[in-house]
């Protein structure tokens, strides 16, 4: 992509610009020739600054002492605004309308999060004040609170009414400028219901900071500025302001002018002097709900329907830290939401790994809570509410590849509308990749009354203990009539262990209330079983733990179990009855029985079969268990034939998975 190709913003006499920026500079760096355009077109500007650049160590000799330090802060803070007044007042604006926030410079993101009321407020270690100690700002001595900075937002934005909103993109490189992003949005969208004049607001993002970008260094009145090429190719698009010639000139004289910043910035600000400035048109995400066509996915499965097109698409591989460190270059965010749940696919450049620590910040719009989730591969996941994260056993999520997927209850975020979303990956202790905050809306919540939501989810090694459980209990009978007496757990889990060793996506988990309620074992081949019994030592295993006695298990019960698995398998490959595949077992704990999760869990099953080629699949249940007939029948199964074991009859259904996909 390059500017040429960019279409030009067309600016008017009836549009109300609003240009909102971090720190005194950037207002005129990304926006003064839009500035320029929309006055020579008869438009209303108004230009709100955040802060007032008051912690920039490099302008001036460092101080000694905190007081001397202070003083110093404050005097630069005064120092920058009458620059800005000055600079942007070159190009045509009145002072008048210039408005001054004087929140924390470096420290809006800890505003956005951790200090967002007014009981909290910042203290910022810069002027060593918890409130802003500059006059002529917009509210006095306002608290250094992130709920305080939305407010005064929120409040301009009434008195203005903009019809184009130009602020900094949520992926720029600047943690402020990401931040204050984040901050307009969210006033933005405060006042999407109650204003009629936000339908046709358009929103513009500028960027500052994103690697060497612009380059080359220095003013090139000649050159045009294009997109940076880390956000170019994100599928943004973008549109472009051209400057006459006495435009560029007056934005370059009005750069010199923030004479505290020359110094040690000059190459750096003079390299937006360029024959034009580009935006990239705002769009919050649209998170789709889950539907028939569109079911809730399987976490970490192979054949998950996820959405097509991400939510949140990031830059892969544009700084050092993400090419070493491919397992936290964060490359798309997917995201769904089911009947209780919002779901997430984050995927990375690399293989997850882990060492290295995954974040998902969450916040509602409008704010009532923040959910800070720290996720550790495989499987688990802290909820950070101080200085020691607790385990969160609710939220569900695996790793899978480059994948790592999640399940979180609405509940947990008040079943919001309206939430932001942010990623941020982290390696001892050294910052990797952050995506910046976006805005996703979501569709209405089915709320549950009484009955937990369920989760369907890749079955992990934590996940064999309560497997076994859950089919220790579920067939119990079926156990006593080989065993005579209950089969040590650790027996059964070692079956499952076998399973999920030789085809780890052949287990599939039920999670609800922060527990495994249910399972299906549907291994794509018995062959892998057998090897695996064999090359991993299963078989060697359970023979010396049986000839020791360990096992409990007498040569009877031993016998009857062998010839049993043998009739399974000498009709489940040969004959009318044989299939490609098998569901070896299905079970839900007594407790969450009748609640469609079999169904869900089978559903998944047949997923993944399909994906994997699979023509026709095949269960065997024993005729009387009339509830579990009509499960598998208004799945498609038909019963196609008979069979017997030492316990009795057993009824074979089979599907034929081509005839449904036809």
């Amino acid at each position: 992509m390059t500017a040429r190709s960019l279409p030009r913003l067309a600016l008017s006499k009836e549009d109300r610009l609003l240009v909102v920026a971090p720190h005194p500079d950037d207002e005129l760096i990304a926006a003064g020739l839009i500035i320029q355009k929309a006055l020579a077109a008869g438009a209303r500007v108004h230009v709100v600054l955040l802060t007032l650049g008051d912690a920039f160590g490099y302008a001036g000799p460092t101080p000694v002492g905190k007081r001397v330090a202070t003083r110093r802060t404050e005097s630069l803070g005064a120092t920058r605004r009458r620059e800005s007044l000055r600079a942007l007042g070159h190009i045509g604006v009145d002072p008048a309308h210039v408005t001054f926030l004087g929140y924390p410079d470096r420290g809006l993101a800890a505003l956005w999060e951790q200090h967002w009321s007014r009981e909290k407020p910042y203290r910022s270690p810069f002027t060593l004040q918890e409130a802003s100690p500059y006059d002529g700002i917009l509210t006095p001595r306002a608290p250094h609170a992130g709920e305080a900075l939305a407010d005064d937002l929120i409040a301009l934005l009434r008195r203005l009414r903009p019809t184009l909103c130009v602020y900094p993109h949520p992926q720029d490189a600047h943690r402020d400028h990401a931040v204050a992003s984040a901050f307009v949005t969210y006033a933005l969208e405060a006042l999407a219901g109650e204003a009629s004049w936000m339908q046709g607001c358009r929103r513009l993002y500028y960027v500052v900071h994103k690697g060497g970008w612009p380059s080359p260094r220095g003013p090139n009145a000649r050159k045009a500025l294009e997109p940076p090429p880390a956000l170019a190719g994100l599928g943004q698009r973008w549109v472009e302001v051209v400057g006459t010639t006495s435009e560029i000139r007056r934005k370059y004289q009005a750069i010199l002018m923030y004479r505290s910043q020359i110094p040690p910035l000059g190459r750096f600000l003079t390299s937006f002097v360029r024959r034009s400035e580009v935006f990239a048109v705002g769009k919050d995400g649209e998170v789709p709900p889950c539907s028939r066509e569109q079911p809730e996915p399987l976490i970490g499965g192979e054949a998950a329907p996820w959405p097509q097109k991400p939510q949140i698409l990031d830059a892969v591989g544009d700084s050092v830290t993400k090419q070493v460190e491919r397992a936290g270059d964060i490359a798309a965010v997917y995201a769904q939401a089911g009947r209780a749940h919002l779901f997430l696919r984050l995927e990375m450049a690399g293989r997850v790994a882990g060492d290295v620590e995954y974040r998902v910040i969450l916040s509602d719009c409008p704010r009532t809570r923040r959910l800070v989730l720290r996720l550790k591969p495989p499987h688990r996941v802290m909820e950070v509410t101080g200085a020691r994260p607790e385990l969160l056993r609710e939220v569900v999520a695996r790793a899978a590849g480059r994948r790592l997927e999640l399940a979180i209850p609405a509940e947990l975020l008040g079943f919001p509308r309206k939430v932001f979303v942010a990623v941020e990956t982290r390696s001892r202790g050294i910052g990797i990749d952050r995506s910046g905050y976006h805005l996703l809306h979501l569709p209405g919540w089915q709320e549950q009354e009484g009955a937990p939501s369920v989760v369907c989810a890749a079955a992990t090694a934590a996940d064999l203990a309560p497997c076994a459980a859950i089919f220790a209990e579920s067939f119990r009978e079926s156990l006593l009539h080989l065993f005579k007496e209950p089969p040590p757990l650790r027996l059964i889990q070692e079956m499952f262990r076998l399973c999920f060793e030789a085809e780890p996506g052949a287990l599939m988990v039920a999670v609800a209330e922060g527990k495994v309620v249910g399972y299906v074992c549907a291994p794509v081949s018995l062959r892998r079983l057998w090897r695996a019994a064999v090359s991993r030592r299963y078989a060697l295993r359970w023979l010396a733990g049986w000839l020791r006695g360990r096992l409990r298990l007498g040569w009877t019960p031993l016998r009857l179990l062998f010839l049993d698995k043998l009739q399974f398998v000498r009709s489940a490959v040969a004959g009318e009855l044989a299939a490609d595949a098998r569901i070896l077992s299905v079970a839900v704990a007594p407790g969450y029985r009748g609640r469609g999760i079999a169904t869900q869990l089978i559903r998944h099953a047949l997923a993944r079969f399909a994906a994997h080629g699979v023509g026709k699949v095949r269960l065997e249940v024993r005729p009387w268990n009339e509830a579990a007939i009509r499960v598998y029948q208004n799945l498609g199964f038909e019963a196609m034939g008979t069979m017997h074991d030492s316990g009795g009859a057993w009824s074979v259904m089979l599907l034929d998975l081509q005839e449904e996909r036809v």
